[in-house]
């Protein structure tokens, strides 16, 4: 990727070559030979979008992600006791957010 600004969600600027993202976090190279590691969501929204179809193809952000519709439980609500083994029990919850 060529060298370009990048920008913070505090409105800080880094001029660099993005080199890789890994474990959201994105490793930059400036004009002087500086390495600097950023955590992905410290940058601007449009920053995101630009590091992740460059790197990652297109990864969904969290209100594109959609739980699976084939869940065993219901999401929401506590169900149990679920029987475990040796005489054991819990109780399961599903958060709606998943």
């Amino acid at each position: 990727m060529e060298e370009r600004e990048w920008t913070s969600v505090a409105n800080t600027k880094l001029t660099g070559k993005a080199m890789s993202l890994e474990n959201g976090v994105v490793s930059f190279e400036t004009a002087e030979g500086r390495q600097l590691k950023v955590p992905l969501d410290k940058l601007v929204e449009e920053d995101q979008l630009i590091l992740r179809k460059c790197f990652m193809g297109k990864m969904p952000t969290a209100d594109e992600l959609v739980a699976p519709q084939d869940l065993p439980f219901t999401q929401g609500e506590i169900v149990g006791p679920v029987e475990a083994s040796g005489g054991s029990s819990y109780y399961l919850y599903l958060p709606t957010t998943l």
